[in-house]
């Protein structure tokens, strides 16, 4: 059931799935379901429609055309039943009913009497016979008031004596319409109005149901819509009806190819080709019949081979086989199989599309769940993926490429969880290389790889892994360019890499696509703040520390950098360097002196300018004041000391070359 070599194992045709086709009619049927009854009988017709068991399923039909007040198309059905079993009592039952509905009484108790005489004893026949008496007593009264005779044996003996005089006239006035329902319904067919003439074809069916030639006019319609069921049904009928009619031949084969059952239009041929004059009759058939053969072999050939060239031109010969054959499920499925395999960015979404027309008729076909399934699979929706693969498997325990599918899903979503479970507990490096593993199982899958390489690169981030978690996100943008979190986390880690500019544009897209989220407005203040306060002096850079950093790492750096640059660490430099150094030490001093004050440290956060939050008012009585470096540096040295620096109240002397004593 497989393809070789290919991790999209396809659907091969399945079996024949309408054995219980009747006992769905029957359950549409108790539903008050009708319309779909009949199409499931119809269904059911088309598979054997010569035997006694179609007999009783077009009894069923007949019911449920009377139920819709189809009464013609009701006595058709039963007509053609009792033809094929002239004993099927109910056959007789279902005609007498559709006859007395189109009043036609005296036809009605012919069927009684011929069911009766099968069945003396049934009721149900003898108050539809005694329902036609009435009918036909009363039209004989009308007038004088007087019915009585009408339950007489001799009046009705009387009256089935005229009843096959006046069953023979009537039967050639419904010839006569008949034939006038199919002039009109060969005009509408030219006309290419082909609904209309199926139409006019049914009516002319049910005056005279035993004609094979309206039914295989109707075959033509039908096909014409691709209704190739219906169609093959009434082409079956026709050579029932008419052994040596070649077109209805014709009609059937066609049918059958439109179905994709190119086997059994092969054997319809061959069956045909007996007749007198097939040759030339069904030469276009013959050929027709094998240029579709050629183009399955060539597809399935394709498919079976790994590549995408070799995909492409599977889809594009399925795609000619769909058009020849539009109402074959199983060439859908290899058609869908192969545009998932030619497609598979862009294949997944059409064939969820497409098979939701299929699904309509199909629910039950293993063969196109499972490659809906792939659909979901290929979208990423994984849940609905294995639903269907499982469900595929319930109906056919021994589906193959279902089976591989729903072991694929199981291994990926078992590893993808194995990575959020570490990602959860803070192992960020093992989860890492769980999402790696999890790509690695499909390289094909890209819908799910955006989540994965989404997850990775929020796992890169928690590792301050800032370049390879933008990476990551280019992967999933790459593969969707609209997928918000993959757009959020990289403005993130460019924010981190002080990209400020870049991580604006990328949070700025993102607020394009969700004008109202307002963490997205947030963060782009937020960076914009930061771009403001990256064109000012970096106080947190003076200090050798980052913006996270905390009090303690603070005056850590401050003291670490105000050792570096004291003036009299450089007492014997140039006096360019002197005064270089000099500057440093005082920008190093004004920077311990905002980052270490709670409120100056938000408020240069939050971007204020140096100069505002020295000269503007709020934040201690200290603002606006000059503050001498070697105060704060003393101040910063009182501590606690570092490396055995002594109290930063000591004074300088010359032996410390101005150091504070024990510094």
């Amino acid at each position: 059931r497989g393809v070789a070599g290919s991790s999209w194992p396809h659907c091969l045709p399945a079996r024949d799935m309408t054995d219980d086709l009747k006992d769905q009619g029957n359950a549409a049927f108790k539903a008050g379901e009708f319309a779909k009854a009949i199409d499931l009988y119809t269904k059911k017709i088309s598979e054997s429609p010569h035997d006694n068991a179609c007999a009783q399923v077009l009894g069923n039909r007949s019911s449920a055309y009377s139920q819709l007040g189809r009464h013609e198309e009701a006595l058709a059905d039963a007509t053609a039943a009792v033809q094929i079993d002239n004993e099927f009592v109910k056959g007789y039952y279902r005609q007498g009913t559709a006859l007395l509905a189109l009043q036609r009484p005296a036809e009605a108790i012919k069927a009684a009497n011929i069911a009766l005489r099968l069945q003396p004893k049934n009721g149900q026949m003898a108050k539809l016979k005694q329902e036609a008496l009435d009918l036909i007593g009363a039209a004989d009264g009308a007038g004088d008031g007087d019915d009585e005779d009408v339950h007489e044996p001799a009046a009705t003996s009387s009256r089935m004596e005229i009843a096959p005089e006046l069953t023979h006239g009537d039967q050639a006035e419904k010839r006569h319409r008949a034939a006038a329902h199919k002039e009109a319904g060969n005009a509408e067919y030219k006309r290419g109005r082909y609904a209309s003439a199926v139409e006019e074809y049914g009516s002319a069916i049910a005056l005279d149901p035993a004609n094979a030639l309206y039914c295989c006019n109707r075959a033509a319609a039908l096909l014409m819509l691709s209704k190739a069921e219906p169609a093959l049904a009434d082409a079956q009928r026709a050579i029932s009806l008419d052994p040596q009619l070649i077109k209805a031949h014709s009609r059937a084969i066609k049918s059958l190819c439109q179905l994709g059952r190119l086997s059994d239009a092969r054997r319809q041929l061959e069956a045909a080709s007996m007749l007198p004059g097939a040759d030339s009759a069904l030469l276009s058939e013959s050929q027709e019949l094998n240029a579709l053969d050629n183009l399955m072999r060539n597809a399935k050939k394709a498919l079976e081979q790994d590549g995408d060239m070799a995909a492409r031109e599977a889809a594009m010969l399925f795609g000619q086989l769909a058009e020849k054959c539009p109402c074959s499920v199983n060439i859908a499925c290899l058609q869908m199989e192969a545009v998932l395999r030619s497609k598979p960015r862009d294949g997944p979404p059409k064939v969820m599309s497409e098979t939701n027309r299929w699904m309509r008729d199909h629910k039950d076909h293993p063969d196109l769940l499972c490659v809906r399934g792939k659909a979901f699979y290929g979208t990423g929706q994984l849940d609905q993926a294995l639903k269907h693969f499982t469900e595929a498997l319930r109906l056919d325990p021994d589906h193959g490429a279902s089976r591989r599918m729903r072991q694929v899903i199981k291994e990926i979503e078992a590893t993808k969880e194995r990575g959020n479970e570490a990602f959860k507990a803070g192992r960020h490096q093992e989860a890492i290389a769980r999402y790696t593993e999890t790509i690695a199982l499909d390289l094909n899958n890209l819908d799910l790889h955006i989540t994965l390489y989404t997850n990775r690169a929020t796992a890169k981030f928690k590792l301050s892994d800032y370049p390879g978690c933008i990476t990551d996100c280019n992967e999933a943008l790459r593969i969707n360019s609209r997928h918000i979190k993959a757009l959020l986390r990289r403005a993130a880690a460019k924010l981190e890499m002080e990209h400020y500019k870049e991580a604006i544009a990328d949070y700025e897209e993102a607020q394009q696509m969700e004008p109202e989220d307002r963490n997205i407005a947030q963060s782009l203040r937020r960076a914009k703040i930061e771009l403001k306060k990256s064109l000012r002096k970096d106080l947190y850079k003076l200090l050798g520390v980052t913006k996270h950093a905390s009090d303690a790492e603070i005056k850590k750096g401050y003291r670490k950098s105000a050792l570096q640059w004291h003036p009299d660490r450089h007492s014997a430099s140039t006096e360019e360097e002197k005064q270089a150094a000099e500057k440093k030490f005082k920008e190093i001093g004004e920077a311990f002196d905002i980052l270490s004050d709670p409120k100056k440290k938000e408020a240069y956060d939050n971007g204020q300018d140096i100069d505002e939050i020295n000269g503007g008012g709020g934040g201690g009585p200290q603002h606006g004041m000059h503050i001498d470096p070697m105060e704060i540096f003393r101040m910063a040295g009182g501590m606690g000391g570092m490396g055995g620096m002594g109290g930063g109240s000591r004074r300088r002397t010359a032996s410390s070359g101005g150091f504070p004593p024990g510094f």
